[in-house]
């Protein structure tokens, strides 16, 4: 077989001087090229005398090869002769005046070169020769060697090969070998030749594929595999050992720099990448191959779309970047990132919902496709330095968007086709989950469906961030009568969301909120709001008063929630601590919302604003969420104190504070820090709650009725006050009248039992109980001996009222009880 393929090479040449150039087809040269690569590297060259075995079969195998390499560089610069005629007809046509249209040369363009895969295939034919080749794996016979004709013939094939300036995709594909040579990386060139001797599937045009050695293998012929791949690896060592000294005859560092230009990246991404690692270049030269690259869309959507190591270029450049002394400067900063951003309109990547396709033919897609690498390595840069001054701040930065983007250009593709972008969809994705996690679970972009925003879609085109800066701005000021309810800003901000990035949504309008009649708007950034979403609390009381301005409040404070949760476990030293930072930010949150909710605002020097209670299903939502997710929050809210309207909103709209029922039946029950009327006041939120919500659970709910009725009697004579002294004696620190504050709780109590429906019959026990009991201390209470004038006659009119209470109270309940 070796013979024969020999025969048929020699055979080209001779047929080529009988008839010419044109007499050989150049695609039947390079398969017959790549089966002799692959029979030497599966038989070796064999051993003996023969034409097909040994020296003599090295010696006619490598003249042939380089006599079609002389064919090749004749072909080629016949091609450059035509071409450089062409161009001059061109020329001389266009300067001939009155030349009609239908009569114009057009300029030609370089014909495509046939002969470059069969370049490649007989490099890699050499050096498979050169390295099958005993003498050169002895280092004994290696004199032998360097002296005999197949030594001399094998040299002058590879020297012409290294000296060949066949195309642009034969320099980079050579730039690889010599790289490999000079660097004695025995294992990848031996790997490199061999994927692209293959016939296997191919990815990236030939350039990377599963070579021969690398098919999946029975198990028992491994070890076989193995061994046999160690012996290739050191007879390629050998190889290595024995050209990499001749290569500095041919500027070997000049042939490996080649590879080394943003044009190369268009043609193979990993020979730019052995060039990074093998040339020793400067900083600059790295610095500026990055830049070009990164800074020019074109050639950004040519990787992004046709090159499938392109996400390997971009975390060598960050680690060789790394590798620097201080100061690491990334060629990708924040400010460039953001004026990209502000340059694209993610919506128009959407599909087309009539036939299901993607729409990539418009005009931001070379930036679309620029972004994602960008941030690819501005976000891969920020994963390996988070405190850099030069690092990223992931959360600004419309990453929905590009993964989104990124989903629609793999989805219903073959791997193979989209093997790249499917690699860097993957790596972005990483990123993001592991910094903020939180973009993950918000929807891809809304327009994906457009059923979810059909309400808020209108005629008035895109809605710019500053038009919704300005449209909250004039609905807070007053001055939009046609808009006196922030629907239409609410319009604007969801509308805007869908052609801008979230981010810069968000700030916008959290900036206007912020603002008021008479002070300037604030300025935030979207990471300050994350890190510190209760600034958003600070806003008017008007913005809670209007329907469309409280809705776009609450979106804001739900992303910047969920953002500041992550933020606060990165930054917090143990998870403990961040669990009780979270914990007091949601108090403090539910707490502003439900006294919103419940129009219990409070002004000034403790001026109270009436207002009426917010039905309002997207707050009922917030609160509701935030309760049912933070175990112990109502608990803590009822514990710290709640005007009467606050408990009331809480107690009918959120369900879920049963859930908290324990804790708030250990805080009634137990020692702790609660003053009595505090207790009284927790005693009285527990007994609604379990009243209006306990048929849910009535076993949670029968300890926490008991706690609080308990509370209840125990808190009799507190209600009364002391016998013969103002009622006022009692007061608390801030001046509060402890015995108004009890009679008020216990009012309250009595009032609501009157409340209790059907066949509850464990509650109406415990109810009856109480009753029973204060019912008794009423009467003994009545009977007072040594007590006249006012003060007895005050104490007889609070003792009927309680009287009365219960009587209520008890005729609610059917009369069961005899009092």
């Amino acid at each position: 077989a070796r013979d024969c393929l020999v025969s048929t090479l020699e055979s080209m040449v001779k047929l080529n001087f009988s008839e010419g150039i044109r007499s050989i087809h150049w695609g039947g040269a390079t398969l017959i090229m790549r089966a002799y690569a692959l029979l030497v590297y599966r038989a070796g060259i064999g051993a003996g005398s023969s034409p097909g075995s040994g020296s003599k079969f090295v010696e006619r195998a490598m003249r042939a090869i380089h006599a079609l390499l002389a064919v090749v560089v004749t072909q080629q610069n016949q091609v450059d002769e035509r071409c450089v005629k062409s161009l001059s007809t061109f020329e001389e046509n266009n300067r001939t005046e009155n030349t009609s249209s239908s009569k114009a040369v057009s300029k030609p363009s370089a014909p495509a070169n046939v002969s470059d895969q069969f370049c490649i295939m007989a490099l890699c034919a050499a050096t498979i020769t050169c390295a099958e080749f005993p003498p050169i794996g002895n280092n004994s016979h290696a004199q032998i060697f360097m002296e005999s004709d197949a030594s001399e013939a094998c040299w002058s094939c590879l020297l012409s090969l290294l000296k060949l300036s066949s195309s642009h995709l034969y320099s980079v594909f050579l730039s690889r070998i010599a790289a490999f040579i000079a660097a004695e990386d025995a294992t990848e060139l031996r790997r490199l030749v061999i994927i692209n001797s293959s016939l296997t599937d191919v990815f990236d045009n030939g350039r990377f594929a599963v070579g021969m050695d690398e098919h999946l293998s029975p198990p028992q012929a491994a070890a076989t595999e193995e061994a046999e791949k160690s012996l290739k690896d050191e007879a390629f060592f050998n190889f290595c050992r024995w050209a990499s000294p001749k290569l500095q005859d041919v500027q070997w560092s000049n042939l490996v720099k080649s590879g080394l230009t943003p044009d190369a990246l268009s043609t193979d991404v990993m020979a730019v990448v052995d060039a990074m690692r093998r040339c020793h270049a400067t900083d600059n030269e790295l610095d500026e191959l990055v830049k070009n690259t990164l800074n020019d869309a074109s050639r950004c959507e040519v990787l992004f779309y046709h090159q499938t190591g392109v996400l390997v270029f971009l975390t060598n450049a960050v680690d060789m970047l790394l590798k620097r002394s201080e100061p690491r400067i990334p060629i990708v900063s924040p400010i460039q990132l953001e004026r990209l951003t502000s340059k694209i309109t993610w919506q128009q990547c959407t599909r087309n919902h009539n036939n299901n396709s993607l729409d990539l033919a418009n005009e931001n897609n070379e930036r679309r496709c620029q972004f994602v690498l960008q941030v690819v390595y501005a976000f891969v840069f920020f994963d390996k330095i988070e405190d850099s001054a030069f690092a990223i701040d992931p959360r600004s930065l419309p990453l929905t968007e590009a993964l989104d983007f990124c989903n629609f250009c793999v989805e219903g593709k073959k791997e193979r086709d989209v093997f790249g972008i499917r690699c860097i969809h993957s790596k972005l994705k990483a990123l993001t989950l592991k910094h903020c996690p939180e973009i993950m679970e918000m929807p891809l972009s809304s327009t994906k469906n457009p059923m979810n925003y059909g309400l808020i879609i209108s005629d008035e085109g895109a809605i710019t961030p500053d038009r919704v800066f300005i449209t909250i701005r004039e609905c807070l000021q007053g001055n939009s009568r046609t808009d006196p309810s922030g629907c239409r800003a609410e319009r604007f901000f969801f509308q805007s969301r869908m052609h801008f990035h979230s981010a810069i949504i968000d700030t916008k309008a959290a900036c206007a909120l912020l603002s008021t009649r008479h002070s300037p708007p604030p300025f935030f950034t979207y990471s300050a709001l994350c890190r510190d979403p209760l600034v958003l609390l600070k806003c008017h009381i008007s913005v809670w008063k209007c329907k469309g301005l409280r809705r776009i409040i609450l979106s804001i404070l739900r992303r910047a929630l969920d953002a500041n949760e992550y933020i606060t476990y990165e930054t917090a030293p143990t998870k403990e601590v961040a669990l009780e930072i979270l914990s007091v930010r949601d108090t403090i949150v539910a707490r502003c919302l439900l006294i919103a909710g419940s129009g219990s605002f409070v002004i000034g020097n403790g001026r109270k604003e009436a207002s009426s209670p917010i039905h309002c299903p997207m707050t009922m939502g917030f609160i509701r969420s935030m309760v049912a997710r933070q175990k112990g929050l109502v608990a803590m809210l009822l514990k710290q104190g709640l005007p009467e309207g606050a408990v009331d909103w809480l107690v009918e709209f959120v369900p879920e504070s049963l859930l908290d029922a324990p804790l708030i039946t250990s805080c009634l029950s137990e020692r702790n820090s609660l003053t009595a009327a505090e207790r009284l006041t927790m005693a009285d939120a527990a007994l609604r709650i379990a009243i209006v919500h306990g048929s849910r659970d009535e076993s949670e709910a029968q300890p926490l009725t008991y706690a609080a009725l308990t509370v209840l009697v125990s808190s009799f004579f507190l209600v009364l006050g002391p016998i013969g002294v103002p009622v006022n004696v009692i007061c608390e620190e801030g001046g509060q009248d402890v015995t108004q504050v009890c009679r008020k709780a216990t009012f309250r109590m009595l009032k609501a039992m009157q409340k209790i429906r059907g066949s509850r019959v464990s509650l109406k026990n415990e109810v009856n109980m109480a009753l029973s009991k204060i019912a008794g201390l009423c009467k003994s209470e009545g009977v007072m001996t040594g007590v006249v004038g006012i003060i007895a006659s005050k104490r007889k009119s609070l003792l009927k009222e309680i009287w009365d209470a219960v009587t209520r109270a008890n005729n609610a309940m059917g009369g069961t009880l005899q009092i």
